[in-house]
């Protein structure tokens, strides 16, 4: 969402108003340690930390994450 609406895609758009649909039902509870954040979940194909691979710690293993919802906090800042 955020590419197209940079890409000049205007906000009323069916496919902008689609996705940022998607993006505001789709934002979940992530619970680190005794913190809970909201974010978009997302999984790195290279390495399993999310699961407990050796690069498996808290923080480490919430950097997809980390880049999904800066991507979505960027498409629905654009959009407004």
């Amino acid at each position: 969402m955020y590419t197209l609406r940079k890409a000049g895609v205007p906000g009323d758009h069916a496919a902008v108003k689609k996705g940022l649909q998607w993006l505001k039902a789709n934002q979940q509870d992530i619970q680190i340690g005794q913190r809970t954040y909201r974010a978009w979940r997302a999984y790195s194909l290279n390495i399993d930390r999310e699961h407990g691979g050796k690069e498996g710690e808290p923080w480490r293993r919430m950097f997809m994450s980390d880049a999904a919802t800066t991507f979505a906090v960027l498409a629905l800042v654009a959009s407004d």
